[in-house]
């Protein structure tokens, strides 16, 4: 919850695909447990803009037909592409992407692949 108190602090609004959600709370629950993952998502529902499916379903389809990626990738990267805002990820693959993409993005120390 640290990130999501510096993000508040310093005023920067955050999209996340609504399906992002769910990654969310996988991913902490795999990390933490349930009671904290659940606290996670609450927090995440109130600080963050989530962003429709239906808004960035045709740009993800088309991402998806051009690049191949994930689809469940081609969410992000359609909600930053269509607002021309960052995205934030260690992901090297969708790090490509965006440079291929001119998508700006912000990325960890550390990218997997």
């Amino acid at each position: 919850m640290a990130l999501l108190a510096v993000l508040d602090d310093h005023g920067i609004e955050v999209f996340l695909p609504r399906c992002g959600l769910i990654e969310i709370a996988a991913a902490s629950t795999r990390l933490a447990n349930p009671s904290v993952s659940e606290e996670i998502c609450n927090e995440v529902e109130t600080s963050f803009t989530l962003y429709p499916k239906i808004a960035s379903q045709e740009s993800a389809k088309k991402i998806a037909l051009k690049e191949g990626c994930p689809g469940f990738d081609t969410y992000f990267l359609a909600v930053s592409e269509q607002n021309s805002i960052p995205l934030f990820t260690d992901d090297l693959g969708m790090h490509r992407i965006c440079e291929r993409r001119t998508i700006l993005f912000l990325a960890s120390a550390r990218y997997r692949s």
